[in-house]
């Protein structure tokens, strides 16, 4: 049981540092086009980095949690995803995307409890 907490942490953790890449593309895309200023995007940059971070670590949680578990655990990205649109995009969210959001919220309790 201490194993797949510990994986299912690292899977919450995964999805936090996973998160804000999608916000740093949305940034990125403003300025993408088929020219070298896309390469030096610091937006694009960052985006992959913190893809990278999220991938590394959900990566780490699947070599000690079962991916049933983990798979939807990692569904908390989007949550961040919204959170973070809302604050630092200015984004609305309907209704059907918070029910989306406490769906997908209610999920992890209820497999996080489970274990």
């Amino acid at each position: 049981m201490g194993t797949e907490l510990f994986a299912v942490a690292l899977a919450i953790l995964a999805t936090m540092l996973g998160a804000p890449g999608p916000v740093f593309l949305k940034k990125a895309s403003k300025n993408i086009g088929f020219n070298l200023k896309t390469i030096t995007n610091k937006y694009l940059w960052l985006g992959g980095i913190f893809y990278l971070m999220g991938i590394s670590t959900a990566t780490i949680a699947l070599k000690y949690g079962m991916l049933s578990v983990i798979g939807p655990v990692l569904a908390l990205t989007y949550v961040w995803v919204s959170f973070i649109s809302i604050k630092f995009l200015n984004e609305r969210i309907n209704t059907q995307a918070w029910i989306g959001i406490s769906l997908i919220i209610t999920g992890v309790i209820i497999l996080s409890l489970g274990i």
